[in-house]
């Protein structure tokens, strides 16, 4: 019987290892996806990738140069991180003096 019970607390010990192993695991991937997402320039604001389309109704012309210069400041930012509100803000200050 003493056999058998050594069994069972060596396979509850493994069993045991096995939980903590995959709980680590877990969490270092967490830990990446977060850092990935709120902190990594991969999913950051790039200039190259500002594009200015259409027209305004006004006439006002809006040059593409305007906006990137606005938002200059934010490149490099997670966009998850990235307050729109500010953004938009930067871009409408920027472009005001084109209105005509």
């Amino acid at each position: 019987m003493t056999e058998r019970r050594r069994e069972r607390l060596a396979e509850r010990h493994r069993a045991r290892k096995r939980r903590l192993v995959r709980a680590a695991i877990a969490a270092a991937v967490a830990l990446v996806v977060a850092w990935t997402v709120f902190f990594s320039p991969l999913l950051a604001l790039r200039s190259g990738g500002i594009a200015v389309e259409g027209a305004d109704l006004n006439g006002s012309t809006v040059m593409a140069g305007q906006v990137r210069s606005a938002v200059n400041e934010y490149v490099g930012t997670p966009l998850i991180r990235l307050n729109t509100g500010d953004v938009e803000e930067s871009v409408q200050k920027a472009c005001r003096w084109s209105n005509g």
